[in-house]
């Protein structure tokens, strides 16, 4: 029988599943935990993002202990987008406004389409609602086309690219390995073709190490913002401890002080 990659890893760092999945089940279990007040908008989105992350990191690793590794590096760009919005709205609580109002444009689009696939509609009145919202966030948001390139000024909740975005939350050590590489492949470039077509081995070991760096992120980013006064707390400690235990080196120092 076929030694298969998952299997090799497995069998040089026999602790990582038991680790990750240690780290994977405190994300649910801090949102749980948690109760922000009602009007703490930045912190209810904080924990919608961590659930939202919860089947990106589940999926990338059933892909990867199937060795469907191209898939899983496909996936670990949803994680880090994702991990990046989190952090970045944890430490610029006033920005989880712009990340909310922008949902006005998404609906406007998904009922659009949808009216036109089957002809559902929405009551007059929730219309005028939602016209009205998804206008007020297209001038807010820029959305009219450039008149000299035709092309829109701002198409998402923030002005800031993917990667000066990770930058302003020091996610940019993995931005070429997250990002960068994996859309290589979820679009057509020749470049991805090539490699595919080619079978040239995935990066495994790269997609399964920021997947759990993504992991250790989500949860030091909860326990910045909710438990800021007593961090880094024995959580946090423990849990880039474990990381290590199995990779033995890490790319950040994880927003950790530096001893006096």
């Amino acid at each position: 029988m076929e030694v298969t990659t998952w299997n090799v890893f497995n069998q040089e760092s026999p602790a990582f599943t038991t680790v990750y999945h240690k780290a994977f089940q405190t994300v649910p279990k801090l949102v749980l935990e948690t109760t922000p007040a009602e009007n703490d908008e930045p912190g209810h989105v904080i924990l919608q993002l961590m659930l939202a992350s919860l089947p990106d990191f589940d999926d990338i690793m059933t892909l990867s202990s199937r060795d469907a590794h191209w898939g899983a590096l496909k996936l670990l760009r949803c994680a880090f987008e994702r991990t990046v919005t989190l952090k970045y709205i944890s430490q610029n609580p006033s920005e989880a406004q712009a990340f909310v109002d922008f949902d006005a444009i998404d609906w406007k689009a998904v009922l659009t389409s949808i009216s036109k696939i089957c002809g559902l509609q929405m009551s007059e009145q929730s219309q005028k609602n939602l016209d009205r919202r998804a206008e007020d966030a297209r001038k807010r948001y820029r959305q009219d086309p450039c008149p000299q390139c035709g092309l829109r000024k701002q198409t998402t909740w923030t002005p800031h690219s993917v990667q000066t975005l990770a930058g302003k939350v020091k996610l940019d050590y993995m931005f070429f390995e997250a990002y960068a590489m994996p859309s290589k492949f979820i679009h057509p470039t020749f470049f991805g073709t090539r490699n595919l077509s080619q079978e040239v081995p995935p990066p495994m070991y790269s997609t399964l190490k920021n997947t759990h760096c993504l992991v250790v992120e989500t949860v030091l980013a909860h326990q910045r913002y909710f438990h800021g006064d007593a961090f880094p707390s024995e959580l946090a400690s423990e849990i880039i401890g474990e990381f290590l235990s199995v990779w033995k080196y890490a790319d950040t120092d994880f927003g950790l002080p530096r001893p006096a």
